[in-house]
């Protein structure tokens, strides 16, 4: 199942349609497809003929099924408000919708700074954790990407901004027991910042690498002495990030500023990096904060998880901006290629030689999809 929000001027639109292949290289418009209200995301558990749907417009989640000749239908719904929790949407990327279970999932919400806990099968909410205690003063708190259920624990990675719209340079990530519902609390690193990709090695390491909001800071130096995107990891067994292991990504690029940690296959993944000498002006101390990280200067670059390896320039993968995200469907992967000035996604496959190969070609931006039976 794929979710692509179309947006105008004045509104915005869902399409939710079913997929075949979506490393099949064809073009999928808005056809035959559910429309939806508002900007608007699946979440689900691997291997069911279910997903449920959030939508920017209301706190509430409907439940759908995939009927056996295709078809959706509404199947129950659960309003995120119950219970006085604040939330106001129910849009969330569903990589912050983790799901432990069938039965119990959570919704992760950086703006009333709590987890809410709630049932899929059943369509309850079923309590709420909160990491109000997370806070620090003068900056504000901003979950990353996606959360990662691994044994005991759910790890969020998150990132402390400052008021002025930049990064405070901290590596972190929330830890919470999944058993009990609790909030274990929250490790930090100096290292480096904007740490909001999180990747899971096939032995259950942790890997956690700056964003590409991070490397234009570290770029532009803004804050003064900002530093390096890096790769940090959490070991097995371990809520706390390695001391021993660092791995600065810039190092891995040419030395170019770089972020946005995915996954590929076999051990590979991606960085997407600033060539400077595609933007239209050298950097210097007017430029504007986000300007490098909205141009279309950005490549994506190959590497080895968690080695220091220097990695591939991939040539023949269009040119990004620094904005856009990964898509996951279990151990699946997928890059998105958003092409704002035609209003259209281009979704790249991780391939087992490290390269990236054009999958659908989506009207709108996608935010979701979900793998089912």
């Amino acid at each position: 199942m794929l979710s692509s929000t179309v947006f105008t001027p004045d509104s915005a639109s869902s399409f939710v349609r079913v997929i075949e292949d979506p490393g099949t290289p064809a073009v999928v418009n808005a056809d035959d497809a559910l429309e939806v209200g508002g900007a608007a995301a699946l979440f689900g558990f691997d291997g069911q003929r279910m997903f449920a749907l959030g939508s920017s417009e209301s706190p509430v989640i409907t439940r759908h099924v995939v009927t056996s000749d295709g078809r959706l239908e509404e199947d129950g719904e659960l309003s995120l408000a119950g219970g006085g929790s604040g939330v106001a949407s129910a849009f969330r990327r569903p990589g912050l919708v983790p799901f432990v279970s069938p039965t119990k999932a959570y919704f992760i919400d950086d703006v009333t700074k709590q987890v809410l806990v709630w049932n899929p099968t059943e369509m309850t909410l079923d309590g709420a954790i909160s990491f109000a205690s997370a806070d620090r003063e003068g900056l504000v708190i901003e979950v990353g990407e996606r959360a990662v259920v691994r044994g005991e624990h759910l790890f969020v990675p998150v990132r402390y901004r400052t008021v002025e719209e930049s990064d405070a340079g901290i590596a972190a990530a929330l830890v919470f027991e999944h058993a009990t519902d609790s909030f274990v609390g929250v490790v930090e690193d100096d290292r480096c910042g904007d740490t909001v990709h999180v990747v899971e090695a096939s032995d259950g390491t942790l890997y956690f690498g700056s964003g590409t909001l991070g490397a234009t800071f570290y770029a532009l130096q803004r804050p003064a002495g900002y530093p390096a995107p890096c790769v940090l990891r959490i070991e097995p067994g371990e809520t706390e990030f390695d001391p021993d292991f660092y791995v600065s990504i810039p190092s891995l690029v040419g030395d170019r500023p770089a972020g946005r940690l995915v996954a590929g296959v076999d051990g590979n993944a991606y960085v997407l990096a600033l060539h400077t000498e595609l933007l239209e002006a050298p950097l210097s101390d007017e430029t504007e904060l986000y300007a490098p990280w909205e141009a279309s200067a950005w490549r994506w670059w190959g590497i080895e998880l968690g080695a220091t390896t220097p990695g591939t320039q991939l040539e023949s993968t269009p040119v990004a901006s620094g904005a856009g995200w990964a898509l996951h469907a279990g151990d699946l992967q997928l890059v998105t290629q958003i092409r704002y000035d035609e209003g259209r996604t281009t979704l790249l496959v991780p391939q087992a030689d490290g390269s990236l190969r054009a999958g659908l070609d989506v009207a709108g931006v996608p935010y979701s999809i979900v793998r089912l039976q």
